[in-house]
Order: structure tokens, then sequence, then C-alpha cells
């Protein structure tokens, strides 16, 4: 497993935690949180940015956090249109 995996799972954890509701969070399977939390880097202590949440994040951390929210979020169609979007930023 690459270094920045247990990195960005310590990132995504705390944007779960602190974003989103525990009511939607049900739509994650508790196996994959289980694997994050884990497999989180225990001795990282995540500086989260109030004013900059967004810089604040890896670039890993924000490709976990995409794949989440198309994985448990979006229905197919939308999951679809997320990507396509995504592609145009490759460009």
């Amino acid at each position: 497993m690459n270094d920045t995996y247990p990195i960005a799972y310590v990132q995504v954890l705390c944007v779960l935690k602190r974003f989103i509701n525990k009511r939607d969070l049900i739509y994650i399977p508790t196996s994959v949180i289980q694997n994050m939390v884990e497999k989180a880097d225990k001795n990282y202590v995540f500086e989260f940015d109030d004013n900059n949440p967004y810089k604040s994040l890896s670039k890993k951390a924000k490709s976990i956090l995409i794949c989440l929210y198309k994985e448990y979020f979006l229905d197919k169609d939308q999951g679809k249109r997320l990507l396509q979007y995504l592609k145009t930023l490759e460009k």
C-alpha cells in the first residue's frame, strides 16, 4: 500500500465526522469505514483549516471522498455525469 493512503484515511474520516450527518453515514457500509479506521495512520494529526477546508485535504483524500460520494450517495445517472465532469477537468 502506498504510504499516502493512511494519511488520506485520517483526513477522510475527519471530513465524514465533521460534515456528514449521522443519518447519511448509513449509506456508506460499516466495513468501508472500519477499513479506513484500521488502516489510518495513528500517529498523524490532521490540522483541518476551517477557513479553507478544501486546501487542507491531500489529493488522495479528495479522490477517496469523490469515490465515496459517487458510490454511496449518487444514483447511476448522477455518477456517470460526475465522471464525465471529472474527465473534463483532466484535459
